[in-house]
């Protein structure tokens, strides 16, 4: 897998994630059990925090607390 941030240059990132075909089966399991209550969550993580400068050291996925505004959707 590999994560990188895009910078806009306005304040805003984008972040881009490169995922393999056994890394999505992987995914779809974790989303899977997040669905149905077997983890409150997961991560996907900086495997190189030590080598590089900058970049994504976590990002954390868990299910949205009711009543929260939402501030992003999903797109194909």
């Amino acid at each position: 897998m590999r994560v990188d941030l895009e910078d806009f240059g306005t304040g805003w990132v984008g972040l881009q994630i490169g995922i393999e075909d056994q890394e999505i089966d992987k995914l779809i399991g974790l989303l899977a059990s997040l669905r149905t209550g077997d983890l409150d969550h997961f991560h996907i993580f900086s495997t190189s925090f030590e080598e590089q400068k900058n970049g994504v050291a976590d990002i954390q996925f868990s299910k949205a607390i009711g009543g929260e505004a939402s501030n992003a959707d999903l797109n194909a």
